[in-house]
């Protein structure tokens, strides 16, 4: 299957069930909560969004991405939390509807950033970001090197990546070749194409390409979540129980135990420090060459970057903005302009 294709199955998924998705999860879709003592008087949703952050110690005015931000749900918790809300934010998703989603529920904050993007093709020439939180998204990637190499392009040295996801633990690859032949439908349920990390990602396999791309892990953790609060909301939607027959009988039988030793977890948490740089040049990564020789055409690339820092005194970071710049000059510059008027040189990426 290729990236495209990839990226087709899960986009196509997102838009059919956004609808559904905003209206049977408050939690964002996200299958696991995690619960937490110190804020236990807050909702599920809101003591997972604690957790996350605190597990981070973030700070007020860090610049977080949120990569797969699904309908917004991070964003409004930030936006509308003391110690968050002067952060400053930008998301990502693959589905254009959820971005619609995440605006409409945010538009009484300030100044939301969606951005529809494949996250597989989210790069910056220049590090902006403090963080980046993957919130069981990072599985629907099929190409999981070139995702890290990209994203740390725009991340601090010293700057953390979490990652919050249902995860694998191998200790017997024959008895998961097993596990994988019977989950497999499940995933295309949910629109993991067949060379996707997957629903399921190996933990080993996450450690190992991020230690191989300048990062530390800093915890892996198996925090207490719950699932149920998911799984009740899901069956009582109609039309997601009936495009999703395998999911259902996954979570009535629960028959993980049957391939021990291996482990299924249906939350873990990764902390990673960016601790060197990797990719000296984005133009090393093979996508951006490709989308900047599209929308440049015969002009080479690091001329366009070039030209276009010196004009503008800025970095373009999005190939969108990039190919706006190369059709009208003019509605760029208005863009650009706007973003070099805030009180620090980060690029404002909350266009259409």
């Amino acid at each position: 299957m290729s990236n495209e294709d990839q990226s087709d199955l899960t986009h196509n998924y997102y838009e059919e069930n956004a609808k559904e998705i905003c209206q049977s999860y408050d939690q964002g879709y996200q299958i696991a909560l995690i619960k937490n003592e110190k804020h236990k008087k807050s909702s599920l949703q809101n003591q997972n969004f604690y957790y996350l952050c605190e597990l981070l110690n973030l700070k007020s005015g860090d610049f977080i991405a949120d990569i797969g931000c699904g309908n917004g749900q991070f964003y409004k918790f930030l936006s509308t939390t003391s110690k968050y809300k002067a952060c400053r934010y930008m998301g990502v998703d693959l589905s254009e509807s959820q971005i619609q989603n995440a605006k409409k529920r945010n538009k009484n904050n300030p100044d939301p950033n969606f951005m529809h993007l494949d996250m597989n093709k989210f790069f910056s020439h220049e590090p902006y970001f403090d963080a980046y939180f993957f919130l069981e998204s990072i599985g629907y990637t099929n190409k999981l090197d070139t995702l890290v190499k990209s994203i740390s392009t725009g991340l601090k040295i010293g700057g953390k990546i979490v990652i919050k996801n249902p995860i694998k633990i191998l200790n017997d690859v024959d008895k998961d070749k097993e596990f994988e032949e019977k989950f497999l439908s499940i995933q295309k349920e949910y629109g993991y194409a067949d060379d996707s990390i997957g629903m399921l990602p190996s933990k080993q396999y996450i450690e190992e390409v991020f230690l191989e791309n300048g990062f530390r892990l800093e915890k892996f953790e198996i925090p207490d979540y719950d699932v149920e609060t998911y799984n009740t909301a899901f069956l009582s939607n109609e039309s997601l129980k009936e495009s999703h027959p395998n999911y259902v009988k996954h979570i009535t039988e629960k028959k993980y135990e049957n391939y021990a030793p291996n482990q299924y977890l249906e939350c873990a948490i990764f902390v990673f420090e960016k601790v060197e740089d990797v990719v000296m040049e984005t133009t090393s990564l093979p996508y951006v060459r490709q989308m900047y020789d599209q929308y440049t055409q015969d002009e080479p690339m690091d001329k366009v970057i070039q030209r276009s820092i010196a004009d503008r005194g800025v970095d373009i970071m999005d190939p969108g903005l990039l190919e706006m710049y190369q059709k009208n000059p003019e509605a760029a510059s208005a863009v650009i302009e706007q973003s070099t008027s805030t009180e620090s040189n980060d690029i404002n990426m909350g266009y259409e």
